[in-house]
């Protein structure tokens, strides 16, 4: 990934959420890993866990790498320079302390993106009263793809993609998706 983005000749912004590392430092502290319909439930302890290893590790280390191939890499989270602008999710009776993206700012990602640098940016914000939030990495990058106005949006997962009739689909038309999240086997 480092070494591929180090070959484009175009600004790039990166977002990146970190489920897998959270779930695994979740467990070392012996709290059980919760999701309901594929979002992480994020009680208080969750939310300290998910802060220091997305905003501190994950953000970190994907900084350092990038650095090793030539790229300027600035690491911050969603909520620095605000970023973006959260308000508690509609389902935070059952997700706890999840954000919902209201609006985004490119201000700060502009100016770095202009000088040639490559903004690495947590998916950690905080609502208006300054309460941090997580917030799905997926929906922060399409914000803040938007609020920059980028051209194209990529997004990564360690999952191998969707499973119909146990095997992975490579391709699904925007027409067939409804029918498809239908499907019994689709979960999560």
């Amino acid at each position: 990934f480092a070494a591929a983005l180090a070959r484009l000749s175009r600004p790039t912004l990166v977002v990146h959420g970190g489920g897998a590392e959270v779930s695994r430092w979740c467990e070392r502290l012996g709290l059980t890993p919760r999701f309901a319909d594929g979002l992480r439930v994020t009680d208080p302890a969750t939310l300290e866990v998910a802060a220091a290893v997305l905003a501190g590790l994950a953000n970190k280390r994907l900084v350092a790498l990038l650095r090793t191939q030539g790229i300027d890499a600035v690491g911050l989270a969603a909520l620095d320079g605000g970023m973006l602008t959260v308000k508690r999710h509609t389902q935070s009776a059952v997700l706890g302390e999840v954000g919902e993206v209201v609006n985004a700012d490119a201000t700060l990602l502009t100016q770095l993106l202009a000088a040639g640098r490559t903004p690495v940016v947590a998916s950690l914000a905080c609502d208006p009263e300054g309460t941090l939030l997580n917030v799905n990495a997926d929906d922060a990058a399409a914000a803040l793809a938007a609020a920059i106005g980028a051209s194209d949006l990529m997004l990564l997962s360690d999952a191998p993609g969707l499973k119909l009739a146990g095997e992975v689909v490579p391709q699904l038309s925007a027409h067939d998706l409804p029918a498809a999240l239908e499907r019994p086997e689709v979960e999560g």
